[in-house]
Order: C-alpha cells, then sequence, then structure tokens
C-alpha cells in the first residue's frame, strides 16, 4: 500500500473510531467528545493473548485501521463491519 493510500486509511479509520465512541456515551457526553481529544479515551492496550496467539483487539485505533485496509479503501462506504 502506498504512503496516499495509507494516510487515506488511518484517516477514514479516525473517522470511524470517533463515531464509534460517540454512540458509546451519552448525548450530553457525547457532545465534549472532540476529533482533538477523542484518542486519549480509545482504549491503549493494542493486542491479546487468545490461544497462545498474539491477536489484535477489537475496537482500538488500530483494530480500525485494519478493518478499512481489508475492506477497501475505495469502497469503506459501502462495508459494514463485523
Amino acid at each position: 500500500m502506498n504512503g496516499r493510500k495509507s494516510k487515506l486509511a488511518r484517516r477514514l479509520a479516525k473517522d470511524l473510531a470517533f463515531g464509534w465512541l460517540k454512540t458509546l456515551v451519552s448525548s450530553e457526553e457525547a457532545e465534549k467528545i472532540t476529533q482533538d481529544n477523542f484518542m486519549d479515551l480509545m482504549p491503549t492496550q493494542t493486542h491479546i493473548m487468545n490461544e497462545g496467539q498474539m491477536r489484535l483487539m477489537p475496537n482500538t485505533y488500530r483494530w480500525f485501521i485494519k478493518q478499512v485496509k481489508t475492506s477497501g479503501v475505495d469502497h469503506i462506504n459501502d462495508r459494514k463491519f463485523r
């Protein structure tokens, strides 16, 4: 993946993670979350041990990047995540 596609994937993942995080809290608290401070509220642990293997932990920023890349950067709006 070249630099332009990687940058786009990270940007789309950031937007998806921001939208996901706002759905977890009440509407009053969702107003306090901005694009600048939401990364502090995301999970910091990115990997877990599962059945003797290191796995990417769901709903982390790295997980969102992986989902964007597997879905295709160009077709991200057509896909739904698991």
